[in-house]
């Protein structure tokens, strides 16, 4: 099946649907009612279970397939990549696609089985009885959300053939789904059982040549990361010197990884790190959070930011108040950047913008060439100024008895602020917002940039009217 829908699979991918679609001899169901999945980034998820939807989707009548991730919007996200997939592989005469929000689902036209995607709560699976449950990002779950997720979907369990798959590169200290299910995987195998837990990894082990993969020097760790990397010299599109150069040149100081990041990303070790909040407390934003809107009519600072994978992009606006009190709002937030150049202009003919400002650096200085040629004159942040902008937003938010700085509680905001973490701008100890690998922190560069602009006006001569030169 992998193979006519053009996605042939690696080894690695071929290896885990052996064993996964293993029968019991006695009942003839599936000998494993769960499959975990743990590989470096950019080992091919995906393509693992795109086949794996139309087997079940086309072998089961009336089967019942839920799929999800970190959010609903998520979900939808790998739902539709999964839809576009089939629907320009040889199976679309077979299916049929319906995208209405909120009710989306693909429909095996001869089996009437479904695939849909669902928002991870106690709530959208409840009183279903799924044939199969596809989580992807395991790590992304904390304890309450990972036992709330297992409990919406594992009574329908009792009386179907179903399996659940969990997917996921390695996460941090909190992520207590995926880390009880490695946990409970390595036992499985280590005991050699047959049933139950299919388990597989594909990481660092604890030591290389008698030192502990944390202490590695960054050349040796970058080899050991690419002996384990499951899809290099497979991938059926991707050379394998291009993914050794690629995730050789993640680790390059002031790229796009930490080392620690680095670590869970290609060596799929969990990070010992906090899954967020690490720049900000949790506590400090919601204290922060604002009442109202910022007023209309007042005079503003424009910001936008373009996330360097080119996932989506974000513009905020910041006013000051009387007091000295910044408040940022988020205005729009979207998948891409191309929208970026009308949006830009059309905001300065909505709002009173006193400047626009953006960090002049990754696809954001693509984008602000373009809303320049708009007419737009820009404020562009050097490496210096972004590094100073990141600290004064971090300084006025925890500032202790009445911070300068609040927000109204957006959720692309708070995610990013919860996701961001630091890293190195430049030579003289300046620092950035780093962008996390699975939450865009746009919206979040953008409110910075939108402050620096309400604090950074444009200059303007003053109108002295009409006069006569003698």
């Amino acid at each position: 099946m992998a193979r006519e829908l053009g996605l042939p699979l690696m080894p690695w991918q071929a290896y885990v649907v052996d064993v996964a679609h293993e029968v019991d001899p006695v009942t003839g169901w599936w000998a494993y009612d769960e499959v975990v999945v743990t590989v470096p980034r950019q080992a091919g998820k995906t393509t693992l279970l795109v086949p794996v939807y139309v087997q079940r989707l086309s072998s089961i009548e009336l089967a019942s397939l839920w799929m999800t991730a970190q959010s609903g919007g998520k979900a939808l996200a790998r739902w539709n990549a999964a839809r576009k997939i089939l629907e320009r592989s040889v199976a679309a005469p077979q299916l049929r696609a319906f995208v209405s929000i909120g009710h989306e689902r693909i429909e095996w036209l001869s089996t009437g089985s479904t695939l849909v995607p669902f928002t991870p709560n106690e709530e959208a699976m409840h009183g279903e009885s799924p044939d199969a449950v596809f989580v992807d990002e395991w790590w992304a779950f904390k304890a309450v959300e990972a036992s709330k997720l297992i409990g919406s979907y594992s009574p329908g369990f009792l009386t179907k053939n179903a399996q659940a798959w969990k997917t996921s590169t390695a996460g941090t200290k909190d992520s207590a789904g995926l880390n009880a299910s490695v946990t409970d995987g390595r036992a499985a195998v280590e005991l050699g059982r047959r049933s139950g837990t299919a388990y597989f990894e594909w990481s660092l082990p604890d030591m290389v040549d008698g030192i502990p993969y944390e202490e590695l020097p960054d050349e040796q760790l970058i080899v050991e990361c690419i002996k384990i990397h499951p899809a290099i010299g497979f991938h059926p599109r991707t050379p394998a010197e291009k993914m050794r150069h690629h995730i050789r040149t993640e680790l390059q100081p002031g790229v796009k990884l930490d080392r620690q990041e680095f670590i869970r990303a290609y060596g799929n070790r969990a990070s010992n790190v906090g899954s967020g909040w690490q720049v900000i407390s949790e506590p400090a934003w919601v204290a922060t959070m604002a009442s109202k809107a910022i007023p209309p009519g007042v005079p503003v600072g424009l910001g936008f930011d373009v996330d360097p994978d080119g996932r989506d992009a974000a513009v905020a606006v910041a006013w000051r108040d009387g007091s000295g009190r910044a408040t940022v709002e988020i205005v729009k937030t979207a998948e891409g950047s191309r929208w970026i150049a009308d949006a830009v202009p059309a905001l300065e003919q909505r709002w009173k913008v006193t400047q626009v400002a953006v960090n002049n650096a990754g696809p954001a200085r693509e984008a602000a060439d373009v809303v320049e040629q708009r007419g737009v004159e820009l404020l562009r942040l050097t490496q210096m100024d972004y590094g100073a902008a990141c600290a004064r937003f971090v300084t006025e938010v925890t500032m202790p008895g009445r911070p300068l700085l609040q927000h109204i509680g957006q959720p692309s905001l708070n995610a990013a602020v919860e996701h961001a973490g630091k890293r190195k701008v430049g030579a003289d100890g300046a620092w950035g917002w780093r962008r996390d690998a699975e939450v865009s922190v746009s919206p979040l560069v953008a409110v910075t940039a939108a402050v620096w602009a309400v604090d950074h006006p444009r200059e303007t001569e003053p109108d002295i009217g009409p006069f006569w030169i003698r």
